[in-house]
């Protein structure tokens, strides 16, 4: 019975969000939110090419298939702990999101130029490199694009998802298109992608402060 008396007063405190959300004007693409949106798709194109050819280009190469899986394993694994420090670090030092964004792109650009040798052991490098850097940035990713726009977090990081999916499409299709002519050529062209990504937060973080000034 109280709470059919409390219900009321619960509604008027407590405005639904729904409302609220369609005060808010609407987020326009400019330039910060469309640069890391491609940071997203750059990104995302290295992230899944990695996951789909990984394994197929070490066999084509005479690596054999236990150990092929054995360096992806290893890679994904080290990706999830990368991802959790990454959360951590920003955690405890926010100030460091965009540097740590940075440096991911690089590491993972770096780890899929060392995909290109024949040598196993440059190849192995390369993969824990790619998977830390190049596919364990997603989250930290999501976290910079919403900070400029308190209480509309939900609509910057629509952006950044849009991208994310459609790189995720795109980069497994551009790796099989390539990997049938050349498997070195594949890898270049991800790496091509890291330092389109890098290009493209470094444009947005230069107007993040440009913004703040």
């Amino acid at each position: 019975m109280a709470a059919v008396f409390a219900s009321p007063n619960i509604a008027a405190r407590d405005p639904d969000p729904t409302v609220e959300r369609r005060r808010q004007p609407p987020l326009r693409g400019d330039v910060f939110l469309l640069s890391l949106s491609g940071a997203g798709f750059f990104g995302a194109m290295v992230g899944n090419g990695l996951g789909g050819f990984l394994v197929l280009s070490l066999t084509s190469r005479g690596t054999s298939l236990s150990t092929a899986g054995a360096v992806a394993t290893a890679g994904a694994a080290l990706n999830i702990a990368v991802r959790l420090a990454a959360g951590w670090l920003i955690g405890r030092v926010p100030r460091a999101a965009w540097a740590a964004l940075t440096g991911m792109f690089a590491t993972g650009a770096a780890g899929t130029a060392l995909l290109t040798p024949t040598s196993l052991t440059l190849t192995t490098v390369g993969a824990m490199l790619a998977y830390g850097g190049g596919w364990g940035w997603a989250g930290l990713l999501h976290y910079v694009i919403g900070l400029p726009y308190e209480g509309q977090e939900q609509r910057a990081t629509a952006y950044s998802q849009m991208g994310v999916s459609l790189g995720a499409a795109t980069g497994p299709l551009a790796c099989g298109v390539l990997f049938t002519v050349n498997a070195a050529a594949a890898w270049w062209a991800m790496t091509a992608a890291g330092a389109a990504a890098i290009v493209c937060v470094l444009i947005a973080r230069n107007r993040a402060v440009r913004a703040s000034r």
